[in-house]
């Protein structure tokens, strides 16, 4: 449910069709700056989560989507950089597990 902790709710497949995208990236930003990208994806992993819209360039499709995972470590050599990992999950609904 919209709100709730994502432990406890299940993924349903519900819209025939299931995809993983996974995107890779670059955040280059202030150390605060990097702290508010951090906290605000993680906040949606722990608890906020509701769909999301995602358009990649490669389709004019707007796909709805679900934060599955979310990684990110600091690039030693630039400070002001990190990277991440995020995967997303299409073709999926939440349902709430009791």
């Amino acid at each position: 449910m919209p709100r709730t902790d994502s432990s406890g709710a299940k993924l349903l497949d519900v819209f025939g069709c299931f995809r993983t995208i996974t995107l890779q990236g670059n955040y280059v930003g202030t150390f605060t700056e990097q702290r508010t990208f951090i906290t605000a994806i993680e906040g949606i992993c722990n608890g906020q989560q509701e769909k999301s819209e995602f358009s990649s360039s490669l389709t004019t499709d707007t796909k709805y989507v679900f934060i599955q995972t979310f990684s990110w470590e600091v690039v030693e050599a630039t400070p002001d950089k990190i990277t991440y990992s995020l995967t997303l999950l299409e073709g999926v609904d939440i349902a709430s597990v009791a």
